[in-house]
C-alpha cells in the first residue's frame, strides 16, 4: 500500500522490520527445540542409554556452539553434559579437554571464585582422579574448597561435599604411598636375602675346594 502510495523507503522499513522480528522468533523457537533435545537426552541418560544421550547432547552442542558460541553458558551446559556422559563411559581424555575448556571459560567469564567456576574446578578435578592424575586433581579440589568455603561458608553442604572428596582422595594417595614404601622395603629385604645367600653358597664352594 506504501509503494503504491510512492513511500517505498517507508514500505522497505516496515519489510525490514517484519523480516527481523521473524529472524528472532525463528531463532527464539530454534533454541527452544535445542532446549527440547537436551530434555529428551537427559531422559535416555537417566535410562541408561548413554550412546543415545551423547548423540543428542552433541547435536545440541554444535547447535548452540554455531548459534550462541563457544562462551555463551548454555553453550558451556551443553559441553559439561556431554563430558559427564563421556566421563561415565570412561573415556576420560575427551571428557577432561571439554571440562577443561568449560572451566576457563568461566575463569575468564565468571571468575575464579564464582559458584559455577567452583563447580567446574571440582567436575574437572573428578575426572583427573579417575585418570590416576591425583596431584592435579588434588590441587583442584583444594581451589575448590577454598571457593566454596569463601562463598557459601564451612558448614555449607556443597562446602562439606567437595571437602568430602577432597579427603577421599588424600587417603587413597597415602594409602598408595603406604602400599609402594611397603613393596619397596619387602623388594630390598628379598634382594638382601638373595645377596646374603648366594655370599654363602660361594663361600662354601671356595671351602670345599
Amino acid at each position: 500500500l506504501l509503494e503504491e502510495q510512492d513511500k517505498p523507503e517507508e514500505a522497505e522499513a516496515i519489510r525490514s522490520e517484519a523480516q527481523a522480528r521473524r529472524r528472532e522468533q525463528l531463532y527464539n523457537a530454534e533454541l527452544d527445540t535445542l532446549e527440547s533435545l537436551s530434555s529428551v537426552a537427559a531422559a535416555f541418560e537417566d535410562d541408561g542409554k548413554l550412546d543415545d544421550a551423547e548423540a543428542l547432547y552433541r547435536d545440541v552442542l554444535g547447535a548452540r556452539l554455531e548459534r550462541l558460541g563457544k562462551s555463551h553458558q548454555d553453550t558451556l551446559e551443553s559441553a559439561i553434559k556431554v563430558a559427564s556422559i563421556l566421563n561415565d563411559k570412561e573415556e576420560l581424555e575427551e571428557a577432561e579437554a571439554l571440562y577443561r575448556e568449560v572451566l576457563a571459560a568461566r575463569r575468564v567469564q565468571l571468575g575464579d571464585s564464582h559458584l559455577d567456576t567452583l563447580e567446574s574446578m571440582s567436575d574437572l578435578a573428578g575426572v583427573l582422579w579417575d585418570a590416576d592424575k591425583v596431584d592435579d586433581a588434588e590441587a583442584l579440589f583444594r581451589e575448590a574448597v577454598a571457593g566454596r568455603r569463601e562463598q557459601l561458608g564451612e558448614g555449607h553442604p556443597d562446602t562439606l561435599e567437595v571437602q568430602k572428596h577432597l579427603a577421599a582422595l588424600l587417603k587413597e594417595k597415602v594409602n598408595s604411598m603406604l602400599s609402594r614404601a611397603l613393596a619397596l622395603a619387602a623388594l630390598a629385604r628379598a634382594e638382601s636375602g638373595v645377596s646374603h645367600g648366594s655370599g654363602h653358597l660361594h663361600r662354601a664352594a671356595l671351602d670345599g675346594s
